[in-house]
């Protein structure tokens, strides 16, 4: 579970108010889970999650490193970073989780990825539009020879 900028202020707070003001601040990755540990990409990077991290807000300590290592096998960590960099802060949550969702499509079906779902899901809308006109037409057919 991921925490928000809400939950992030709320926690800082009670961090301010908590701790004692003689004893000097540490300065913590800013990651989402707010632990220390590193988030999911750099954890499974194996490297240190610093401060401005791209992937920290967008792959949890928990789940992200599975999610990262199908993004990471498919486009690559650098392309990745760079893309998310390139994106506006507003538009890198969706992207996220749209290059998620394509990792792991072209890792279960290498050839088409996420078309073949897409596919799948216009045949789910077509083939009942074409049914509503068949039956349609059979009216139709129907109300004619019997007037």
């Amino acid at each position: 579970m991921m925490i928000n900028d809400y939950d992030l202020h709320k926690v800082e707070e009670t961090q301010k108010t908590t701790k004692n003001p003689k004893r000097p601040q540490t300065p913590q990755p800013e990651n989402s889970n707010m632990t220390g540990s590193p988030c999911g990409a750099c954890k499974f990077l194996r490297r240190k999650c610093v401060r401005g991290c791209v992937f920290a807000p967008y792959f949890c300590h928990e789940q992200g490193a599975t999610h990262f290592a199908a993004i990471h096998k498919v486009f690559g960590a650098s392309n990745v970073s760079k893309l998310l960099a390139h994106l506006p802060v507003s538009d890198r949550c969706e992207a996220a989780v749209t290059i998620s969702y394509e990792a792991q499509a072209r890792l279960q079906d290498p050839i088409y990825g996420c078309v073949a779902h897409i596919f799948a899901l216009q045949q789910q809308v077509s083939f009942p539009f074409i049914r509503l006109t068949m039956f349609k037409t059979l009216a139709d057919f129907c109300l004619y020879y019997t007037s």
